[in-house]
Parts: structure tokens; C-alpha cells; sequence
């Protein structure tokens, strides 16, 4: 009950629809973005329903059925980006899946809002652009590439010719393809 009034007041109809968008890479994120909506429309409830699966069986159903709905929701999608050509190279269906699951996941929103302190909004945003880029954005025209290089000190880093390497190996730099 409780899941499913969450769902109808968060347009759930609208993100199953989203699901079957005509391009396939553009899918994960406007179903990245409206599910991002169902965690906006009561945070409150969400977390309370998380914490209370924890702790009480009774709720372990309503979590359950949510999370595997949108599991096989970034399952559909990630089948779709492979049958279009537009997975990344070198990730398998099923790391891209583990991939959205994560990216999509209520802790992830809820970090972003609560213990950094940023809008639903831009939380949001954030998600969007993570869960798109970790699956598709290789084959995204314009989109950056990262290319691998040694740095001066022999150490494998990124990098990108035309900017000045810091010599920190740990950062990494877009270049364009």
C-alpha cells in the first residue's frame, strides 16, 4: 500500500514510459531522472521505509518489491543500450545493470541531499549525469574520453595533451576523442 501511493503520487506511469523512449541512451537518464522524483517526492517516507526494512519484516515487502522493480527497469535499459550499440565498450550487461543499481540507489540521493547539503534538484542532476556517463558516454558524440598515459615519473595516470599535468597520477583529465 504504502509503495504503491508512493509511486502513484511520484507519476511512477511516467518513468515506466520513459523506459521505451525511441533513443536508447537517452532511457537511463530521463528514468534515472523521474525515479530520482519518487525519492524527491517524500524522502522522508523513503528513508523511513528503508530503515524500517531493516528492522522489521513487515516492511522487507514493500523495499523488496521496489528495488526489484528497479532492478529489472536498469536490466531493460541496459539490454536496449546493448542491442542499439551503445553500451561502453567493455562492460558486460550485467556490470552495466550492477552500474544503474547503484548509481540509482535512494543512499546515493539521499547522501547527496542530507549529508551534503545540495537541493533535491541538483542531487538529482548529479545522479542523472552519473548513472548516463558510467554506461553509455563513451559512445556519446562529444562527449570526453579518458585516455590512459604514463606521467613523467613512470607511473600509469591520465591524462590529455594541451593541459599541464599536475603530476599527480590520481587525477584525471577529459580529453576529447
Amino acid at each position: 500500500m504504502l509503495a504503491a501511493d508512493l509511486l502513484s503520487r511520484a507519476r511512477f506511469d511516467q518513468l515506466l514510459a520513459a523506459v521505451s523512449l525511441p533513443d536508447p541512451a537517452a532511457a537511463p537518464a530521463e528514468v534515472t531522472r523521474l525515479g530520482c522524483g519518487i525519492w524527491a517526492g517524500d524522502p522522508d517516507l523513503v528513508r523511513n521505509l528503508f530503515a524500517l526494512a531493516r528492522t522489521q519484516a513487515d516492511a522487507v515487502p514493500v523495499i523488496g518489491q521496489l528495488e526489484a522493480g528497479r532492478a529489472q527497469i536498469m536490466e531493460h535499459l541496459v539490454q536496449r543500450l546493448e542491442d542499439a550499440g551503445a553500451l561502453a565498450p567493455g562492460l558486460s550487461r550485467r556490470d552495466a545493470t550492477d552500474l544503474l543499481v547503484a548509481a540509482t540507489a535512494f543512499a546515493g540521493w539521499d547522501q547527496i541531499v542530507t549529508a551534503r547539503g545540495r537541493p533535491p534538484v541538483t542531487a538529482t542532476k548529479l545522479i542523472v549525469r552519473m548513472a548516463q556517463r558510467a554506461v553509455t558516454w563513451a559512445h556519446r558524440a562529444g562527449w570526453p574520453a579518458l585516455r590512459r598515459e604514463s606521467t613523467v615519473h613512470g607511473q600509469l595516470g591520465w591524462g590529455s595533451p594541451g593541459r599541464t599535468d599536475t603530476g599527480d597520477p590520481t587525477v584525471i583529465r577529459m580529453a576529447p576523442r
